[in-house]
């Protein structure tokens, strides 16, 4: 006896995409490049700000000694 295919042939669930973007407007009441504009913003702060943090604590280690 066959068992169904556990998933179907799209490759994201429709259903679920849906309900995510539907969650993603509702969240974000703009326009839709204002959103990935935030988001590009954000991804390209927290690395920068993460390299001026360690670049910061090296000079205070480096006055130190």
């Amino acid at each position: 006896m066959r068992s169904p295919p556990l998933h179907h042939s799209e490759p994201v669930d429709p259903t679920l995409l849906d309900w995510i973007l539907h969650q993603v407007d509702r969240l974000l009441p703009f326009d839709p490049v204002v959103g990935v504009a935030i988001g590009g913003v954000l991804l390209l702060a927290a690395p920068a700000v993460l390299a001026a943090l360690a670049v910061r604590h090296a000079r205070r280690r480096a006055g130190r000694a």
